[in-house]
């Protein structure tokens, strides 16, 4: 079996799309299938990128790099015409071709190299058709096109893989025949070394830090772990990332007179993340919604507890094994889990306790590999349309 793997980039100040690009072609050679990974690249990244394609050529997934389209929204929407005509020589050498994202020229160019080669098609939307992107589309045309594209994908696509039961419900594709779970893998069993997070209560620590890394976008909720601290006297928070929001936290946390207990870390790179997980006592997700929570499950894996909104998808994972807390997105009740946990250390090693068994169990590579190659051979065995 061998697999092609189309991503419209691997840069990943783009949010978590690109990382788990590169964690699902790697599942996919833990579980023995031959793959490669085809990615354009913007002029300039290529340090960015380096540690992901470092990765993937010790695993030995083929790599085949592009340059974009020329002009300032190529990078955004996935365009690279030279990946097209790739796509469109080369698909018929795969048995199956796997997309990520819904809304980037990538994806519709593997599906139409794939059906001009006769190929299974599969796609992870990464929230994509949920109810929450397509109802925040940043004009009427844009929702109009993302409905049409909605409709393309689900007669084109041979299976809508999706990282979340959340994610399932809320694109509506519950009882979809084409619609499958697959949880995107983080726990690399191989190399992950299980530690023991925290040493227990201790009345000497110093207070409660919390951590929050990913981008700096509205739907991410950051201020209001800014606005909480103002409610939660010596609780300090670190902000890892970068985004367009970065000057307007800066602004509220002064506004707030928190200036003092946060901390700015930037963007941090992927080799260095799991040292950010360890820094801090606790990661904070008050996101409006996210389909899956990378950042959730990458905390877990390096042994962080996590405290999440009800509506990221991890949240019933986390909170059904003990390794975190569902809070509502408001100041005040952010406030007063970190006031609790910041008192009651006990709770915080209690949820400590059960990350990385939680990760191990639902984000290994290994269970993603297992998943993914079920899926691969479901499609292979059925029998061709009439």
């Amino acid at each position: 079996m061998k697999v092609l793997f189309v991503s419209s980039g691997l840069d990943p100040r783009t949010g978590g799309t690109a990382s788990a690009a590169v964690s699902v072609a790697l599942a996919a050679r833990r579980a023995g299938i031959q793959c490669d990974l085809a990615f354009p690249v913007e002029p300039g990244t290529e340090s960015l990128i380096g540690g992901f394609v470092a990765d993937l050529a010790r695993a030995d997934v083929g790599l085949h790099r592009f340059p974009f389209a020329q002009g300032s929204r190529a990078v955004r929407w996935g365009v690279s015409h030279a990946m097209g005509t790739w796509l469109r020589a080369n698909a018929g050498n795969y048995d199956i071709i796997h997309a990520h994202s819904m809304w980037v020229l990538s994806t519709i160019q593997a599906i139409r190299a794939a059906k001009k080669a006769g190929r299974p098609v599969v796609a992870m939307p990464h929230e994509g058709l949920t109810r929450f992107d397509m109802g925040n589309a940043s004009s009427k045309l844009l929702g109009y096109a993302k409905q049409a594209l909605r409709s393309y994908y689900l007669r084109h696509l041979d299976r809508v893989i999706l990282v979340s039961d959340l994610e399932r419900r809320e694109s509506l594709l519950n009882d979809h025949p084409k619609a499958v779970v697959a949880r995107l893998p983080v726990f690399d069993e191989v190399t992950h070394e299980l530690i023991k997070r925290l040493k227990g209560p201790d009345p000497e620590w110093s207070p409660l830090t919390v951590g929050y890394i990913g981008r700096l976008h509205p739907k991410k909720n950051v201020g209001l772990l800014i606005d909480a601290l103002d409610m939660a006297p010596d609780i300090r928070l670190v902000i890892a990332g970068a985004g367009g929001d970065e000057a307007e936290l800066k602004a509220r946390a002064d506004r707030r007179r928190v200036t003092d207990r946060v901390r700015w870390a930037g963007f941090v790179q992927a080799a260095d993340r799991e040292s950010f997980f360890r820094s801090v006592d606790i990661i904070a997700m008050p996101s409006v919604f996210e389909c899956f929570g990378l950042v959730g499950a990458e905390a877990l894996a390096a042994g962080t507890p996590v405290l999440l909104s009800p509506t990221v998808g991890v949240a019933e994972d986390i909170e059904g094994a003990g390794a975190g807390l569902i809070v509502p997105p408001r100041p005040d009740a952010l406030a007063a889990a970190f006031r609790r946990l910041n008192t009651d250390r006990g709770e915080l090693a209690r949820y400590a306790g059960h990350t990385q068994e939680t990760a191990l169990r639902y984000y290994s590579f290994a269970a993603h590999g297992q998943a993914l190659r079920e899926i691969y051979e479901g499609l292979l065995s059925a029998p061709a349309p009439v």
